[in-house]
């Protein structure tokens, strides 16, 4: 029994001994996180990306308002068709199918060009941003950063955010 008591109490003392040695190494865990909503809201760059995307969309747009415009004309010339031959009119009836296809097909194009856009974009700024996270990581000594919406943080302290360096240094490298 004292033999037991003994091996207990040493093992006891060795894990005491060692776990203090261990946490004396450890180093000291420093967490961050992010809002990569607030980064992407509020950063120039990706400001710059979003007016570039409202560019295109704006130009396919009005280039799919001159195409509906035209098909209004046909249809409007069709409906004053009666002084039109019958083959005339066929052909108008013909050609505003097509031209009703071939704007329905283009509007479908466009809003899958768009919607390419705006992922290569997206993902774009997300790689940018990636960097600029392990580079604050990295001279920061962050044992770990987070994002915080998609860790499911509820709450943290202005100390632990480190969106607004993230969003300077991403404003800095913009600019260069």
């Amino acid at each position: 029994m004292k033999k037991r008591f003994f091996a207990l109490c040493g093992m006891f003392f060795c894990v005491l001994m060692f776990g203090s040695v261990v946490s004396a190494y450890a180093a000291p865990l420093k967490i961050g996180v992010f809002d990569i909503q607030e980064i992407m809201r509020t950063s120039k760059a990706t400001q710059g990306y979003a007016e570039t995307l409202q560019k295109e969309i704006s130009a396919k747009r009005k280039a799919l308002q001159d195409k509906a415009a035209e098909l209004k004309q046909l249809k409007d010339k069709l409906k004053d068709s009666k002084t039109m031959s019958p083959e005339d009119t066929a052909s108008l009836r013909d050609r505003i199918v097509i031209e009703t296809s071939d704007l329905k097909h283009a509007e479908q194009d466009m809003s899958i060009e768009i919607k390419q856009m705006n992922e290569n974009l997206t993902q774009k700024a997300l790689k940018e941003i990636g960097g600029i996270i392990t580079q604050i990581a990295k001279k920061g000594n962050y044992s770990v950063v987070f994002e915080k919406r998609s860790a499911g943080i509820v709450y943290s302290t202005k100390e632990v955010d480190i969106t607004p360096e993230i969003i300077s240094l991403y404003n800095a490298m913009q600019k260069k």
